[in-house]
Formats: structure tokens, C-alpha cells, sequence
């Protein structure tokens, strides 16, 4: 799922799928560098969404990891 990280406007998207695995993240980079996942998980009824906002593209991973690490319970 990990994709690089994008030039300046371009939106890169990530989906996931599955029982307890569904949901969509868009990354979006800023003329300043700054780096926004916004990001969504539905379970039985429910959505979540949640953005993480980061200077380095090197922390995608990182937010990729914890958007993926959430469940509904």
C-alpha cells in the first residue's frame, strides 16, 4: 500500500479492505512543504475520520501505520 510521497498538489490515495479493514486516506502536500493524510475508517454504522499533518515525507509511514492500526470496537 505505501506509495511515494507527492510533488507539490498532487493527491495521492490509499485504500484499504475487509472485514475490519475499511477505509480511504488521500495525502495532499502543500507549497509549504507540509504534508496533510486525511484519512477515514467505517465499521457497522460508523466513520472516523482523522488528519495527520506532518513536515517529512519520511513520516508518512508513520501515519499510514497508525490510520491502519485503528479498529472499532
Amino acid at each position: 500500500m505505501g506509495k511515494p510521497a507527492p510533488h507539490e498538489g498532487e493527491l495521492t490515495k490509499f485504500e484499504m479492505s475487509g472485514p475490519e479493514k475499511f477505509g480511504r486516506a488521500e495525502l495532499v502536500r502543500e507549497r509549504s512543504g507540509l504534508f496533510h493524510l486525511g484519512t477515514s475508517r467505517e465499521a457497522d454504522g460508523s466513520v472516523l475520520t482523522c488528519t495527520f499533518s506532518f513536515r517529512a515525507d519520511s513520516d508518512l509511514e508513520w501515519a499510514l501505520s497508525v490510520w491502519r492500526a485503528i479498529r472499532h470496537s
